[in-house]
């Protein structure tokens, strides 16, 4: 889509909303399917086959949700707004089948373009009056989609009349589009609204951000003939581990465009996420070959990176280089952030500074969420828990407090002894909280009552950081004695080992319970059998750490920040460079390094459950955002 052409779209949008404004009567109407108008009455057996659709709905989701009355609303603005879409796009798209969709609803995808299935478009359908309409498109609308459609049903009467479900007819109201890619522009350049909802963010768009609809036919056939469209939805496949998909998309690129060296770099990853080793190096060679010609010589350089890396070894993470982890965002804080912490299935992160703040942040549309006075002194710790619901904080203030993640809210502060808050983890049934502490005990607490369960005594120096494992049954913390503890909750079994000479400040443990990594003031990280209580690897980094001999630390600097991935592949790790590294967690072996950063980077975290997105801080007061493409 040009500029010419949104121009045009534009202009005829302002007519639109002025001739909306002196009323209906003044709107061009429906005549023929597929040829444009901005409404159409619906009525008859129209209307039957929309309400027979919605009683099903209500007999379907009933169980879900004690409100009939809401499910079969819902359902009918929605399809009364479909209804008014298909009428102007005709052939061009085909409806999506309902019975395949999960029991969560319609689905993110109303219809798709009739030429490829993959091409999505979203009916968003709004009944209100035309000074107050904007509808509401969450992240996943906007990355599932191309285009997302707005429809009004006007309300002409009461502002609060509720909407009518029992009509004889409607008259819905083409009222725009706008394509999801120019909509992400408009949110980078802060020329649309979002706003937090149950913890989803989402983008408010008013009338008159709209392309006028008579523009949506020629977009949607001009999408089937973009190599960058089939890119993208190569790179959603990819993305969500479907390399066969990803494959097809980034072929019918290459089909538009011959010279999209993109498009020959990604489907040769694609190969060989699939291990097809030939067929990857043949595409990666041609996509050498058209950047060169493109003189594009730093994507050339990074492309033969990767096939030096593919022909050495047999293992995708050997082939991994940096150029596939990208910086898509940064952050500014008025602070160092000393702790983060990511969610494990949605975008959202936290950060505790040493100004006692914590900010809630959406890393997707980067939406600064919640600002948070929290606490006097450096936050140590900020944990999300496995539900979504809670923020816990650890401080040198010598309290811990539980905050409501969708709110901002104090819920509680936990009756803990006058003593620094170090590392903190929550149980993954949301039961538990466990902390380590400067008097050299770790405590269990209730996270509902904020009764204290237990307290352990083991340790004989600070309690740096605790973990919990992914089936709850597991608690591992570590100490400035020099000693990681692992035990099992339900019993007064443990394990004691001496990792070194030095104070360990972090460990974490892999999803499967498997391993355990640690980090100490020498600058190592350790990778340790947790069954077999073994020290299994250890993971060089390429600095040296200056190590003063007094107690054994190094008082001018900290252990590694460490974290692993959600899928138990990649630990993550930095030492006292700028430098983040990635290593393979079942050998050691470094696979990644990402070099961003001005500062000394203090924490890592993973965000979302796919193992692709990383968060790191630094005391340079950024936080950056990476991601795997």
């Amino acid at each position: 889509m040009n500029i010419d052409w949104t121009t045009l779209l534009k202009s005829q949008q302002t007519n639109f909303i002025n001739r909306l404004h002196d009323g209906i009567e003044n709107l061009l109407t429906y005549e023929k399917a597929g040829i444009y108008g901005e409404m159409k009455t619906i009525a008859g057996k129209e209307l039957d086959e929309i309400r027979t659709f919605c009683w099903q709905m209500v007999a379907k989701f009933r169980a879900l949700n004690n409100f009939p009355q809401t499910i079969f609303v819902n359902h009918m603005k929605g399809k009364i707004g479909e209804k008014i879409v298909e009428k102007c796009l005709g052939d061009l798209v085909s409806r999506v089948r309902y019975d395949v969709i999960v029991e969560t609803g319609d689905g993110k995808i109303d219809l798709t373009s009739d030429t490829n299935h993959n091409i999505g478009i979203q009916v968003k359908t709004r009944y209100a009056s035309v000074n107050e309409v904007e509808w509401w498109i969450s992240n996943e609308e906007l990355e599932i989609n191309q285009a997302i459609v707005c429809v009004l049903i006007n309300k002409e009467s009461k502002p609060d009349e509720r909407f009518d479900e029992f009509k004889l007819e409607y008259t819905p109201i083409m009222a725009g589009f706008l394509p999801t890619n120019i909509i992400i522009n408009m949110i980078g350049n802060n020329t649309l609204e979002t706003e937090s909802k149950n913890g989803e963010s989402f983008v408010k768009i008013p009338i008159n951000k709209l392309f006028h609809g008579s523009g949506l036919q020629n977009y949607l056939v001009s999408l089937t003939n973009d190599a960058r469209t089939f890119v993208n939805l190569g790179d959603n496949y990819a993305k969500n581990n479907n390399f066969e998909q990803a494959i097809e998309n980034y072929t019918k690129a290459i089909n538009l465009d011959t010279d999209c060296a993109e498009a020959y770099r990604k489907r040769g990853i694609a190969y060989w996420r699939l291990k097809e080793k030939q067929k990857s190096i043949d595409n990666l060679v041609e996509a050498t070959q058209k950047y060169l010609a493109q003189d594009n010589v730093t994507s050339a350089q990074e492309v033969l990176e990767l096939l030096k890396n593919i022909q050495i070894g047999d293992n995708y993470s050997s082939a991994s280089s940096n150029f596939i982890w990208k910086c898509i965002q940064t952050f500014d804080n008025s602070a160092p952030i000393l702790t983060l912490a990511g969610s494990k299935d949605s975008q959202i992160f936290v950060g505790g500074s040493t100004d006692g703040i914590i900010k809630v942040w959406n890393q997707q549309t980067g939406e600064l969420i919640h600002t948070i006075s929290a606490h006097t002194n450096k936050i140590n710790s900020v944990v999300i828990s496995s539900d979504n619901e809670m923020i816990v904080s650890g401080s040198a203030d010598r309290t811990m407090k539980v905050w409501n993640l969708k709110t901002g809210e104090l819920i509680r502060k936990l009756p803990h002894p006058p003593n620094i808050v170090y590392g903190v983890s929550v149980s993954p049934d949301c039961k538990i909280i466990a902390n380590g502490s400067s008097n050299d005990k770790v405590y269990l607490w209730n996270l509902q009552s904020d009764e204290e369960l237990n307290r352990f005594s083991e340790h004989k120096g600070h309690v740096y950081s605790v973990a919990f494992s992914s089936d709850g049954k597991t608690l591992a913390s570590c100490s400035s004695d020099r000693t990681i503890i692992i035990r099992r909750i339900n019993s007064d079994e443990y394990f004691q080992t001496t990792a070194g000479e030095y104070w360990i400040r972090n460990i974490v443990i892999s999803p499967d319970g498997l391993f355990l990594a640690s980090s100490s003031d020498d600058g190592k990280i350790e990778i340790w059998d947790i069954d077999n209580n073994q020290l299994k690897s250890r993971c060089p980094l390429k600095e040296t750490v200056g190590i003063s001999q007094t107690n054994g630390t190094n008082r001018n600097s900290a252990s590694p920040a460490i974290a692993i991935s959600p899928d138990g592949k990649f630990l993550a790790g930095c030492g006292q460079e700028k430098n983040i590294h990635l290593w393979n967690l079942s050998t050691g072996e470094l696979v990644h390094t990402l070099s961003e950063h001005l500062g000394k980077v203090t924490s890592i975290t993973f965000i979302g459950s796919d193992s692709r997105t990383i968060a790191t801080a630094s005391d340079d007061n950024k936080i950056k955002i990476w991601h795997l493409t």
